[in-house]
């Protein structure tokens, strides 16, 4: 039904959308020709053994017999195929049309993503010094921010694929995905550190244990270099340099 849709090339957004309608079909099609032929003889088969034992003895596609739906099945198959061909060749004008609007439209979006990244990188809290709470707000920002362009990206890779150009690749976003996850460790690391301290502080001077208190300092340090050692980046942030200097 899908490639039986009259497209109106003066028809504006609604054209627009019928078009992409039109070209999902013939992406579905073409992505199937192979799949959909070879099904047809094991399906056959598996119906005939069936039969030959009594079930599905009665069963009707469409109001046909199942086996001689299947039998005329390759032919019906081979006429969609066809029909998907010419139904492409009417579209190219138009296909091309929006093609080269949507080449602007991910030149736009391939500015956006370059922004986006040098803003972070710029203003992330890597090198901040302030209140854990704030460098978490900051980070749920940018999180969101992350989510919604991971969100076009991925529709706009569809785009590319349903008009047959080359898919985009977005390393800005896997980039960024990464570090927020080590900014996040690397905070948590501080908030977990303020706590500890915290309640160290709280202790009687009569019961404090220096040598406990100095082994377990030791051990934090040891848990802090050992991440930078899995992910040398965080060392190069003034966070890690911060935490290092407090422990």
């Amino acid at each position: 039904e899908g490639l039986a849709v009259e497209i109106d090339p003066e028809g504006g957004p609604e054209a627009k959308e019928q078009l992409m309608d039109v070209m999902r079909c013939i992406r579905d099609v073409k992505k199937r020709v192979d799949t959909t032929k070879e099904m047809f003889e094991p399906l056959r088969e598996c119906v005939q053994l069936l039969k030959t034992h009594g079930v599905m003895s009665e069963a009707l596609v469409n109001k046909q017999d199942v086996q001689d739906y299947l039998e005329d099945a390759p032919m019906h198959w081979d006429g969609v195929v066809k029909r998907t061909l010419q139904v492409k060749e009417g579209i190219l004008t138009m296909q091309a049309q929006e093609a080269a609007d949507l080449k602007k439209e991910l030149d736009g979006f391939f500015l956006e993503m370059r922004e986006f990244r040098n803003g972070f990188r710029a203003k992330a809290p890597f090198d901040f010094n302030g209140p854990v709470g704030e460098a978490y707000a900051a980070m749920d920002g940018y999180a969101a921010a992350l989510f919604e362009k991971e969100r076009e990206a991925a529709k706009n890779n569809e785009l590319e694929d349903l008009f047959e150009m080359n898919v985009s690749k977005y390393p800005e976003c896997a980039d960024t995905r990464s570090e927020l996850k080590l900014l996040k460790s690397m905070w948590d690391f501080k908030a977990m550190l303020e706590s500890v301290y915290s309640q160290w502080s709280d202790g009687l001077w009569a019961s404090i244990d220096t040598e406990k208190l100095e082994d377990e300092n030791k051990k934090i340090l040891k848990l802090l270099k050992s991440k930078g050692t899995d992910s040398p980046i965080i060392k190069g942030w003034k966070v890690f340099a911060n935490i290092e200097a407090a422990i």
